[in-house]
């Protein structure tokens, strides 16, 4: 992996607000992301995608990205898809 790479949370929902256009005001643009998402049940799991997120209407490719589970209610390992 790179070295030296600098993380910075650019969204929280219970900081910033459930809705997608504070999701998408405070994420378009920003690049590579990995989104994490805790659910109601306290399962973790999320994205990773190389193509910074966009608000228009279009499907992209992208090669490098993928979903994971973290912990989930199956009882499976961390595991990326």
């Amino acid at each position: 992996g790179k070295t030296n790479q600098q993380w910075e949370l650019i969204y929280k929902a219970t900081r910033d607000g459930f809705d997608a256009n504070t999701f998408h005001s405070r994420c378009n643009n920003k690049g590579p992301t990995i989104t994490i998402i805790q659910s109601n049940n306290n399962y973790l799991f999320g994205g990773y995608t190389a193509i910074p997120w966009a608000s228009e209407s279009a499907f992209k490719t992208d090669t490098t990205a993928f979903l994971f589970t973290l912990t989930n209610p199956n009882n499976l390992p961390p595991t990326k898809y």
